[in-house]
């Protein structure tokens, strides 16, 4: 098993780099990258990111952004293979109150406001999805790699006087995760086929142990998604003639 986490984790930090250098290459070159039978483009989400299982967590608000690949291989044009890299990727949750160990002094009255545990990840989900004229569903599994972890407080004390106190926490998780990923998206020009613009839904949950010493804890991520393809017109005319 930890022959196999190694060899997992080797592949997603090779995908993940090269993927962080994909959506530069998208952002700058993504009219030369899309083809009859590629599209990419960059996906902006807002986010709610959850620890289940973890005591008295509960979801926080983040953002995401990253990019996108579908690629037509198959005969059957409704069934496209996909892949997102999002580097900056939220995890975590509010409500962490069992990560405070020694950081607050017992003996200063404090009126407790915010307790955010937030992690950022590299992503990389691979995913089937059917297309219909509209709509698309798919799932597959995601990968994710923690580079970031910090620790928020915040907090008054009695004179009302603002306590923040920020601190990286990194040492109490664990950095790779992989679980399944679901999805839908509704496009919102369906002329253009895979070169329309869309919104939608992501889901991922992760499989692997988090928190170190903490068993039953699982990272949730709940994405609203808006995907904008940057591809050239030719390639449009192209799918609207098919």
């Amino acid at each position: 098993m930890t022959k196999l986490k190694s060899l997992l984790l080797i592949v997603f930090l090779t995908i993940s780099f090269s993927g962080f250098g994909q959506a530069m290459w998208i952002l700058i070159f993504g009219d030369k990258l899309s083809t009859e039978k590629l599209h990419s483009g960059i996906t902006v989400s807002a986010a709610g990111v959850d620890l289940y299982g973890f005591q008295n967590a509960k979801m926080a608000p983040n953002w995401a952004i990253g990019g996108f690949m579908d690629l037509s291989i198959f005969k059957k044009k409704s069934l496209v293979f996909s892949l997102d890299f999002t580097f900056k990727t939220p995890l975590g949750a509010r409500n962490m109150d069992n990560f405070l160990d020694d950081i607050i002094n017992d003996s200063i009255n404090l009126v407790k406001e915010s307790v955010v545990l937030n992690n950022t990840a590299f992503s990389l989900p691979l995913y089937f999805k059917y297309k219909t004229k509209y709509a698309a569903f798919g799932a597959g599994i995601q990968m994710t790699l923690i580079y970031k972890s910090t620790f928020k407080y915040t907090a008054q004390t009695d004179d009302k006087k603002t306590i923040r106190i920020s601190k990286g926490v990194n040492k109490k998780l664990n950095k790779f995760d992989i679980g399944p990923f679901v999805m839908f998206e509704f496009y919102l020009k369906p002329s253009n086929h895979l070169a329309s613009m869309r919104l939608g839904m992501r889901y991922f949950y992760g499989l692997l142990q988090p928190v170190k010493n903490e068993k039953g804890i699982h990272n949730a991520t709940l994405m609203a998604t808006l995907c904008i393809p940057i591809g050239g017109k030719k390639t449009m005319i192209k799918e609207e003639q098919e």
